[in-house]
């Protein structure tokens, strides 16, 4: 075998230097549709992670064609809430060529924004529209009543509705009544409190909105501090604020996720405002927000406390993926009797909580570092865990860093994720291992296994993707078959 040898095997490595396993396609671009914003990471520029989930979904078209690509970019959009990954795949599938492709545009729309953004990916990619778009998009815009149409103008983007009306045709009474300006401005919160003329009219207009309920579930959490600078009564709040904030058909309805309302509350907090009431109608809220929790009992939640896990979300936020992470892990601690909840960065700690504690208190009690150091050694959560659990959650960016011990003339002990997971699966057997990646980057610390699950989501939906994933299903094979 002079030319023929043996070919060398590839070796990855995280971020942070630790042994690391590539992803499957499916895996890496599913953890990309389901859950991110498509902004900077720590490790990662918004730029670079946009050009990877491109070259990601021409793989994914290319092997399950473009209408299973468009599908499940239609269920990150209206099921989970996700607008500029879906709206980036959709403008990839706009220039090829499959059955159904009107139909499959025009139940993509959630909103008339969606129509302009993905206009603007098209000019992005280099691509002009194409006809199953345009006929798409004048089905879903045909449909939209006067009010739409009136709070959906976006003057002063690059494609506002008069722009997208022209290109793509729709017919319907409101469309001729909005081309001829025969629509007046719609009774919104956004009119509203931008033509008061003082604060003191712009605070009764809040209190106004608030008793007739005129604020949608986003706008009610986002303005929730505004609310309150204006003054609202304690009445208005026990009689109008607080059913409206724990109205669990608006949560459902508003697509909100667990860290958007724990956001609401962190803001409310900071800015010295603790009014019990709505303190307790957020945590009502947050507990609706995370839906009907599956029977995850007998199971271990492992933190990444580290540095990197400061990240924020998105560019808009002011929450780190931590944070985001620590809402999931509360979930499903609140929602259990048999759990246990170990963070860790260059160690691990275990912590128990006391009775009756509400979400809040254990997501800023799960958040704190509590001396585990800035690294991210997963292998250390496992070395602590003792005892044999059903699942384990590892919630983290699983850029993992392997640490080595020095006894006298060796190294006598690896603290890497795969020996030490390994180690405890040969003394406890082997659980269901469920991994929310909140990093979204090319390589994980753990070997590939049927065992090992990735499952991130942002809302409630990532409980639904457990229990299809303990059948053993791949979450697009489900979405593929169901939706």
């Amino acid at each position: 075998m002079k030319w023929n040898t043996t070919a060398p095997k590839q070796t990855y490595n995280t971020y942070e230097g630790g042994k690391a396993y590539q992803h499957t396609l499916e895996d890496e671009w599913s953890n990309f549709i389901f859950s991110s914003y498509l902004g900077d990471s720590y490790y990662e520029t918004e730029e670079q992670v946009q050009q990877r989930y491109i070259e990601l979904t021409e793989k994914i078209i290319a092997k399950y064609g473009p209408e299973i690509a468009g599908k499940i970019a239609q269920f990150s959009r209206n099921e989970l809430g996700l607008r500029s990954i879906s709206q980036l795949t959709m403008a990839m599938i706009n220039d090829k060529q499959f059955s159904g492709k009107r139909q499959l545009f025009a139940k993509y729309f959630h909103r008339p924004d969606d129509v302009a953004e993905i206009l603007a990916a098209m000019d992005m990619l280099g691509q002009h529209w194409s006809h199953g778009f345009v006929r798409g998009a004048g089905d879903y815009l045909s449909t939209l009543k006067e009010y739409q149409l009136a709070k959906y103008k976006m003057l002063g983007k690059k494609y506002n509705l008069y722009d997208c009306i022209n290109i793509c045709h729709p017919k319907s009474k409101a469309i001729t009544a909005f081309k001829k300006n025969q629509i007046d401005a719609p009774d919104t919160w956004e009119v509203k409190i931008s033509t008061a003329k003082s604060k003191d009219d712009k605070n009764k207009e809040w209190v106004r909105l608030v008793r007739e309920g005129k604020l949608g579930y986003l706008a009610l959490l986002r303005n929730l501090r505004n609310i309150i600078e204006a003054n609202i009564s304690n009445t208005d709040i026990q009689k109008y604020l607080v059913p409206q904030l724990t109205n669990e058909t608006a949560i459902k309805r508003s697509l909100v996720y667990p860290y958007q309302i724990y956001n609401a509350y962190m803001a409310i907090k900071n800015a010295g405002y603790v009014n019990t009431a709505i303190i307790g109608g957020l945590e009502q809220a947050f507990i609706y927000s995370c839906g009907n929790m599956p029977d995850l009992n007998h199971s271990a939640i492992i933190l990444d406390v580290s540095g990197s896990m400061e990240d924020r979300v998105s560019k808009q936020s002011n929450m780190t993926i931590k944070q985001l992470g620590a809402c999931f892990a509360a979930a499903i601690y609140l929602s259990q009797p048999d759990v246990t909840f170990v963070k860790f960065g260059n160690t691990a700690l275990e912590k128990t909580f006391r009775k009756n504690i509400t979400p809040f208190e254990i997501i800023n009690q799960m958040c704190a570092n509590d001396g585990c150091g800035f690294g991210t050694c997963l292998g250390s959560a496992y070395q602590i865990l003792n005892r044999k659990y059903d699942n384990i959650f590892i919630i983290s960016d699983m850029q993992t860093m392997d640490v080595n011990e020095w006894e006298g003339y060796g190294w006598y002990h690896s603290t890497s994720t795969s020996q030490t997971y390994r180690e405890y699966t040969n003394k406890y057997g082997t659980p269901e291992v469920y991994s929310f990646d909140l990093g979204h980057y090319h390589t994980t610390a753990h070997s590939p296994a049927d065992n090992i699950h990735l499952i991130t989501a942002l809302n409630d939906k990532v409980f639904k993707f457990i229990e299809i994933q303990k059948t053993g299903k791949n979450l697009i094979s489900y979405i593929i078959e169901n939706y």
